[in-house]
This record gives structure tokens, C-alpha cells and sequence, in this order.
């Protein structure tokens, strides 16, 4: 396990997930709950979980999860009263673009152009990088997701522009996240 953490790779990383062979299967098919439990000579365990979203949303999917564990650990069989009908408290709002981003997936996704990298940054650097932005006129001091996210997509921008074939076009970031409104 910790050759893999040290050495992260994609392809390595990949034979921890349930879907290693065809992610777009899984997400197209009528697979709705997936785990793959991984066990290393050293002792450790990785389980990885997929959920459908029409089953569980974040929010539910980590009440299961604790749950299970919980119980796994020896915990009584009644350990949470988690309400799964997170849907009917936060329910989804019809949005645009959610047809744009699965059209956008769904005509323009292929494995073959996927790249997963990891990035690990300390505070000191995110810090940094959040004050730069305060420096601008434009702009109010960033999260540490903004910060982050925009230093990266620059950084793919700027790639893309060293190409020969590049064409000069209009970048657009689609970074999905559950827009439900919130009760706290």
C-alpha cells in the first residue's frame, strides 16, 4: 500500500476502484452500487465504494459508509437514524447546466484523453497563492479551491497554447457540484 501512495500512478491507482475497465459503462449502465474491497500484504485494506447518484448523494452515501463501518467495528445494528430522502430536504433545482455538462460528457468523454494527476500542496503555498489574488484590483482574497483550482486550469491552458495544432478558442471549466440549497 504505501509503494502505491509513494509512487502514485494512474494506472495503479485505477485497480483500486470497482470500475478499472470501463468508467463510462458504469456510468451509463444500470449499475447502481459497486464495492471492491483491496488487500495488501502489509495488512492494510482499501474499499472502494461507487454509488449511483439516483440512490445516494454524497450527504447519504456517508451516513452508509459510517454506518457500516460502525457496525463492521461491532457497533449494534441500529447505529444511525440517517435520512436517505435527502432529495425531498434539498431538492435539485432544474438547471441548464446540468444538460450542458452531460451533453458535454456524454458526446466528448473517452478514456483514451483522460489524465488524473496529483498535486499535493502545503498551507504555506496555498496561502500564498490566495494572497496573490488579494494583490488584484479585481478580484476578493479566494478559498483555497479557488486558488488551487485556477493556478491548475491556468496551468492546462498554458499547455494547451504551447501546441503546434493549437487553435485559440474560449476555455470552459465544468467542475459538477450539488447546487441544493442548503438548511444550515
Amino acid at each position: 500500500m504505501s509503494d502505491i501512495l509513494e509512487r502514485l500512478e494512474f494506472d495503479q491507482l485505477t485497480k483500486l476502484l470497482p470500475f478499472q475497465d470501463n468508467v463510462l459503462k458504469l456510468y451509463t449502465g444500470g449499475i447502481i452500487v459497486v464495492v471492491q474491497v483491496n488487500y495488501f500484504s502489509c495488512g492494510g485494506v482499501a474499499i472502494s465504494i461507487y454509488f449511483k447518484h439516483v440512490i445516494a448523494d454524497a450527504f447519504a452515501a456517508a451516513i452508509y459508509i459510517k454506518a457500516w463501518a460502525a457496525i463492521a467495528c461491532g457497533a449494534s445494528n441500529n447505529v444511525v437514524d440517517a435520512v436517505f430522502g435527502c432529495a425531498s430536504i434539498f431538492p435539485t433545482q432544474d438547471l441548464p447546466l446540468q444538460q450542458l455538462w452531460r451533453k458535454s460528457f456524454e458526446n466528448n468523454f473517452s478514456l483514451g484523453e483522460a489524465v488524473a494527476k496529483r498535486f499535493i500542496f502545503d498551507a504555506t503555498t496555498i496561502a500564498t497563492l490566495r494572497e496573490n489574488f488579494v494583490n488584484s484590483p479585481t478580484f476578493d482574497k479566494p478559498t483555497s479551491f479557488e486558488a488551487v483550482t485556477a493556478l491548475i486550469l491556468g496551468a492546462a491552458i498554458a499547455a494547451g497554447r504551447e501546441r503546434e495544432d493549437f487553435i485559440a478558442t474560449n476555455y470552459v471549466a465544468l467542475i459538477p457540484v450539488s447546487l441544493r440549497h442548503k438548511m444550515y
